[in-house]
């Protein structure tokens, strides 16, 4: 006999059905979840189901305030390594990242937690990328922006200044901010003495240090994994 279409339950049966699957480990196997995958191939999800999902989500307190064992976090990692994206969901995900903004505040807490180690692999994993792209906007260099911010003291972002593009020029102060990455500007830590892109940011930055210097500027310059967390700390430098 098969599932009567078309049929709805109360809202006491599904409360019941609900009870009953608490507790309840389901174990699919690979055949079933397969099934199920070509099953839902195709199938659309109308606007109003969407928003009745979103809502259902939302009224869901199981999950609130619940903290996850460092186990299952681990689990959760461990099940993402090695997977592939297609350009399809790519594209997708990017359309729906447009747009979205991080709070000052989230920005600041994820720079805090990011370790010399974690920086230094994000900084690695840019060696592909091409160095002709630009990098306004860095994350380093937002975290400065806030901090500045926060300081309520006027500067220029991206300020020409003697021929050379600086990261943050403070007038009052004749204070030039240089926020530099540990791997393109060759941090001791992670020089790689074979990329020649380096060793020709390191020798801009020594011509850009000393031309600003005798123009009477005062140059400060500040690796991404040493970022401040404070603006007083920040002051503090010069």
């Amino acid at each position: 006999m098969g599932w009567p279409l078309g049929k709805k339950h109360s809202d006491e049966t599904k409360k019941l059905m609900s009870e009953k699957s608490l507790g309840r480990k389901r174990i699919l196997t690979e055949e079933h979840k397969l099934a199920i995958s070509k099953a839902r191939t195709g199938f659309i999800v109308s606007t109003e189901t969407k928003q009745k999902i979103s809502k259902s989500l939302i009224s869901n307190t199981n999950s609130k305030g619940k903290v996850r064992s460092e186990e299952f976090k681990q689990k959760q990692r461990n099940s993402h390594l090695g997977k592939s994206r297609s350009e399809e969901f790519k594209r997708k995900m990017s359309i729906i990242m447009k747009g979205h903004k991080v709070s000052d505040k989230t920005l600041l807490a994820m720079k805090a937690k990011k370790s010399p180690e974690h920086c230094k692999k994000i900084s690695e994993s840019c060696i592909s990328r091409n160095e002709s792209n630009p990098k306004f906007n860095t994350y380093p260099e937002k975290c400065i922006k806030i901090l500045l911010d926060q300081l309520k003291i006027e500067y220029y972002f991206q300020k020409g200044l003697c021929g050379f593009l600086v990261d943050f020029y403070i007038p009052s102060l004749k204070l030039i901010i240089e926020v530099d990455g540990i791997y393109w500007h060759g941090h001791p830590d992670s020089f790689n003495p074979n990329d020649k892109r380096v060793i020709k940011n390191m020798e801009r930055d020594k011509r850009e240090n000393k031309i600003l210097k005798e123009r009477g500027y005062k140059l400060i310059r500040i690796w991404e994994h040493e970022i401040p967390n404070t603006p007083e700390e920040l002051a503090k430098l010069w």
